[in-house]
């Protein structure tokens, strides 16, 4: 498939880099990094390397001359005052951002840790997604455990999920955007990316029309019922395999690819391949598939070694760093509220299907909690309600 992908696109597809195996190449330049770290060598001697002339010099000229030479005596020909004025004249007001925690932003709290605030970025050609964001901060308060991550050794990559894509033979499609950005340590398996997407189909319920008893408690989600899910990585399908019943979506596929003399790799579990052990391209458009057929394109775009500054506990690990904003479909009758209800085949609504909030819903199609009327129900859940 990268052969077709790449093939005429050289000048178009300029942003993906060469293959990368995440494992050996930091590794390599953690051992290099970790050599510089620990080499010190003074400024003198820096200096007497560089300029021989420096060793006809006293030890107090040498001092002189290095304290000349340091970076902070680097300067601009623009005056610094005048610099900083169009600096400041640059910047654009924005709105006060507003914080809150993620209890009060959703009572599933615990899919996504940390509690959020809201706040805007410049648009940016490449990055349009993230024109307004929505961050994720680690919660302040202490933690219990040590810090198992080593700073300098240990590293992260960044996967940039997209909204679910559909396309059409004959018609002009659009991709999806780009919904969240989750970071996920080297050392963890692919389940516990997967594990982290969040995406509307995995929370809709299973039991189908609701009308007769709406109040009735959800016993069983989409991800719940169907856990099969499948990434495609350099040419390599990786299945989730902690459940016998999953299917195989690798299967079809390959079968597809040998009528059309197109060659595909091999199935390997998710819960067996480490994120370390991927050869990737940053850049490239790489394939999540869950629920049957919801596909999710899934970009590698970042990938560095940890800091001091960033967590060291594992268990903070996957983090969900960015959410895209994404606009709500609020309720067709009063326009005010989330709509939590679809409903199908209503004698008194005037669109086929509707989507309701749930305060609309109740007013029009039960009295005293019975039904009235013909239709037929369906909880609606959206990405954003369940953020």
């Amino acid at each position: 498939m990268e052969e077709i992908y790449m093939k005429g696109f050289l000048g178009r597809r300029a942003w993906c880099s060469e293959k990368v195996h995440l494992k050996s190449y930091f590794e390599k330049y953690s051992d290099t990094l970790y050599e510089v770290s620990n080499r010190r060598v003074s400024e003198i001697d820096i200096l007497q390397q560089f300029v021989p002339q420096s060793n006809q010099l006293s030890q107090e000229e040498l001092l002189k001359l290095t304290d000349i030479m340091t970076g902070e005596q680097l300067t601009t020909l623009l005056d610094e005052d005048v610099l900083k004025k169009k600096i400041i004249s640059s910047k654009k007001k924005t709105k006060p951002s507003t914080s809150s925690t993620a209890d009060e932003a959703n009572p599933n709290s615990s899919l996504v840790k940390g509690s959020y605030h809201w706040g805007r970025q410049d648009r940016l050609r490449c990055d349009k997604f993230q024109v307004v964001r929505r961050e994720v901060v680690l919660d302040a308060t202490e933690k219990v455990g040590p810090k198992n991550l080593l700073p300098n050794r240990d590293f992260m990559v960044s996967f940039r999920i997209h909204d679910p894509f559909s396309h059409t033979v004959g018609d002009n499609s659009r991709p999806g955007s780009c919904s969240q950005q989750i970071n996920v340590l080297g050392q963890q398996f692919l389940t516990a990316l997967k594990d982290k997407i969040i995406c509307e189909s995995d929370f809709q319920d299973t039991r189908g029309d609701v009308s007769e008893q709406p109040d009735a408690p959800v016993t069983l989600r989409a991800r719940e019922l169907y856990q099969s899910s499948m990434f495609y990585f350099d040419n390599t399908f990786y299945i989730d395999t902690r459940n016998n019943q999953n299917v195989d979506y690798s299967k079809p596929i390959k079968e597809w690819g040998t009528k059309r003399g197109i060659l595909f790799g091999g199935t390997k579990g998710m819960d067996r391949t480490l994120v370390e052990d991927l050869e990737i391209r940053f850049g490239y458009p790489y394939l999540y598939v869950h629920q049957g057929c919801c596909e999710h394109i899934v970009i590698i775009n970042d990938a560095r070694l940890l800091t001091p500054k960033d967590s060291l506990f594992g268990f903070d690990y996957p983090l969900m760093t960015k959410v895209s904003h994404k606009n709500l479909i609020h309720c067709m009758t009063c326009s005010r509220f989330p709509a939590k209800w679809i409903v199908r085949d209503s004698d008194r609504l005037a669109h086929d299907p509707t989507y309701q909030c749930k305060t609309c819903f109740k007013l029009l199609h039960y009295v005293n909690g019975k039904k009235i009327g013909k239709f037929t129900a369906y909880q609606y859940w959206q990405r954003s309600t369940i953020l």
